[in-house]
C-alpha cells in the first residue's frame, strides 16, 4: 500500500479488495455511467441475454451469454464443446442471441476474441474487425468485431 497526500486528504491503493468493496466500486462507476450518458448507457435496458445449448438430458455443451447497454449487445461469452463445433451450433446460438437482442432495441453486437479462439467464425456471420491489439506472447492477437443489426 502506497500513501499519496493530497492537501489534508490521505487516500491509498489497498491490495485487500473485499466483495463488498468490489460491490462499492460497481455501484459508484454504474451511477457515474448513468450520469454522464444523460441516462443513455440503460438504454435500451440493463439486462443480460443467457442462451445454453442442451441435450434432451439437460447436460451443456455451449452456449452464449452478454450484457445489453448503450443500444447494443455486448457478447461476453460463446463457447461450444470441441465435439459440436463446426455443426452450426454456434451460428444457431449467435443468430438467436441477436434476434433477441434486437427485439429488446438494440442496434448492433459487439465482441472480442483472442487468435486462437474464433475471430474468422465471428467474420463469417457478418462481423467486421474494429480493432486489433498485437503485443501479446506467441504472436497472440486480441480481436474486436461488431455487427449492426
Amino acid at each position: 500500500m502506497k500513501n499519496q497526500q493530497k492537501g489534508d486528504r490521505c487516500l491509498f491503493v489497498d491490495d485487500n479488495c473485499s466483495a463488498e468493496d468490489y460491490k462499492k466500486i460497481c455501484k459508484g462507476l454504474i451511477e457515474y455511467n448513468h450520469k454522464a450518458s444523460n441516462g443513455m448507457i440503460d438504454l435500451p435496458c440493463d439486462e443480460d441475454i443467457r442462451l445454453a445449448l442442451k441435450n434432451k438430458d439437460g447436460n451443456i455443451y455451449g452456449g452464449i451469454s452478454g450484457h445489453i447497454a448503450l443500444y447494443c449487445f455486448f457478447i461476453e461469452e460463446l463457447w461450444i464443446d470441441e465435439k459440436y463445433q463446426g455443426k452450426g451450433y454456434g451460428k444457431s446460438l449467435l443468430e438467436k442471441a441477436e434476434k433477441i437482442a434486437k427485439e429488446k432495441g438494440c442496434l448492433f453486437v459487439q465482441t472480442n476474441t483472442f487468435s486462437f479462439q474464433t475471430p474468422g467464425f465471428y467474420i463469417k456471420q457478418g462481423y467486421k474487425q474494429f480493432a486489433v491489439a498485437e503485443d501479446f506472447p506467441e504472436n497472440i492477437k486480441h480481436h474486436y468485431l461488431k455487427k449492426i443489426l
